[in-house]
C-alpha cells in the first residue's frame, strides 16, 4: 500500500531524446487503505504532535502494526525541525499527499 504524489509528471530521457512525461501510477482508492493509518493521520491533523508525543502513542516493535513508519515511507507524514533542537521536539506534519488522502477518505464517508 503506497501513496504517491503525482503533482510532477515523471520523465525518461533516453539516448540524449527529448524527456518525455510517463503516465501517473493510479492511486490507490481509500477502501484499500488501513483504517489504522486513516486514524493515525487523523490524529496528526488534530493538534500540534511532536516526534516525542508520536513515539510515545504509536511506536510499536510489533512488525504487523508499523503505522507510524508507514505513513512516514509512504510520504503521508514528514518531519519538520525548522529551529535545529532535539529530535523529539521535531514537529509531525501531514504532507500534501497525507492531506489529500485524508480528504478523499472523508469524501468517500471513511
Amino acid at each position: 500500500m503506497t501513496a504517491l504524489d503525482h503533482s510532477r509528471p515523471r520523465t525518461r530521457n533516453r539516448g540524449g531524446s527529448t524527456p518525455t512525461a510517463t503516465p501517473p501510477l493510479p492511486r490507490l482508492p481509500t477502501e484499500a487503505v488501513n483504517a489504522a493509518t486513516l486514524e493515525f493521520l487523523r490524529w496528526v491533523e488534530n493538534r500540534r504532535r511532536t516526534y516525542a508525543d508520536t513515539m510515545a502513542a504509536w511506536q510499536t516493535s510489533c512488525p504487523r502494526s508499523s503505522v507510524w513508519e508507514d505513513a512516514l515511507a509512504e510520504g503521508l507524514v514528514q518531519l519538520d525541525n525548522e529551529a535545529g533542537g532535539p529530535m523529539g521536539a521535531s514537529r509531525v506534519t501531514l504532507t500534501s499527499s497525507g492531506r489529500a488522502l485524508l480528504a478523499a477518505a472523508r469524501a468517500d464517508g471513511c
